[in-house]
């Protein structure tokens, strides 16, 4: 989401990139054109829910409210202590003017309707929301862009009343923030739902933090995450996502990156070609006796072995198209 595309000539023996000023002949004719990502302005630290909550975390810095801006100003005192009800004060801030009607008529509106709905404003009888309808809400939260309004939905609402978060809440708020590329918060969900033995990582799930990464710079960080999750839990990401990491490695001229995740693929698809001979050596693994085999088999056969775009030829093909060669003997 932070990123454009350009184009810019470079020489096809040289790692140099082409002078334009130049008028030697020789030069012009041994170049070609690559491909490569430039990264945008990052969003506005209000934006973004781990900074606006841990800003005040610094001794240095103390921001200061108006009705319509969040701007910073040097703090004299230090005083530590006073850190934490800062920080609450911050956040409390934010999710105030989420709530407000200015914030998005729209999003008012939704609330608006759930709160007849309890109520039995139309005559009707009273309808206790569930699960399924604050789903709804924070979704409607995240496109409106209140991250911090479904943040509390999450944490504090829904636990309030008795409802147990699933899957579908998380991953709502987990590509919201993806968005914004808030690694932080992106971690602790994921410590929460995998410490919750009642929610379970989806490929959704995978995608989201994986996106989360890519959107904060953290290309390595992000081959290494599908890594862990696969090992430890199974999952996998869509294959659009095994794309979107290889044309972020490439575009950011991190060639060995990419040569990691393909070795990884390559690795997976080994594994199952021989499924039952991999299955029964992983049967009493601790962290894969309780995978649903039927369900990981077609996610990776479907999602990685069967996609065209990440065969040795669709890939030789993405490398090409970035300036890069990749032979035979980059593959296992």
């Amino acid at each position: 989401f932070f990123y454009k595309v350009e184009t810019r000539l470079k020489q096809q023996d040289a790692n140099s990139n082409y002078d334009s000023s130049s008028t030697n002949g020789h030069n012009k004719r041994n170049l070609v054109k690559v491909v490569r990502l430039k990264r945008n302005r990052s969003p506005k630290p209000h934006k973004v829910p781990s900074i606006s909550r841990n800003i005040l975390r610094s001794t240095t810095e103390v921001p200061t409210f108006n009705d319509n801006t969040i701007t910073g100003s040097k703090s004299s005192t230090g005083d530590v202590s006073n850190q934490q009800p800062r920080q609450q004060q911050l956040t409390s801030r934010k999710l105030e003017l989420e709530m407000k009607n200015e914030w998005s008529p729209s999003l008012s509106a939704a609330f608006a309707f759930a709160q007849s709905l309890e109520q039995g404003a139309c005559g009707h009888e009273p309808v206790k929301l569930d699960v399924r309808c604050y789903n709804f809400l924070i979704k409607a939260c995240c496109h409106r862009g209140a991250l911090q309004r479904a943040i509390w939905l999450l944490t504090e609402k829904m636990p309030e009343l008795g409802l147990k978060p699933n899957e579908y809440s998380y991953n709502t708020i987990l590509h919201a923030l993806a968005r914004v590329g808030d690694e932080m918060y992106l971690t602790e969900l994921l410590i929460e739902m995998t410490n919750n033995p009642s929610l379970s990582l989806t490929p959704n799930s995978v995608e989201a933090l994986v996106l989360g990464k890519l959107n904060a710079g953290n290309v390595g960080g992000a081959i290494t995450l599908i890594q862990d999750i696969y090992n430890q839990h199974g999952v996998l990401p869509p294959s659009s996502t095994h794309l979107d990491v290889l044309e972020h490695a490439l575009g950011h001229e991190y060639v060995h990156e990419a040569k990691r995740h393909i070795w990884f693929l390559e690795q997976i698809k080994q594994q199952w070609r021989s499924s039952d001979e991999y299955m029964k050596a992983h049967t009493n693994s601790a962290y894969t006796k309780n995978w649903d085999w039927k369900r990981l088999h077609d996610q990776v056969v479907k999602g990685v072995i069967h996609n065209p775009k990440l065969s040795r030829d669709g890939i030789k093909h993405l490398f090409q198209f970035f300036g890069e060669t990749l032979t035979d003997d980059s593959f296992l």
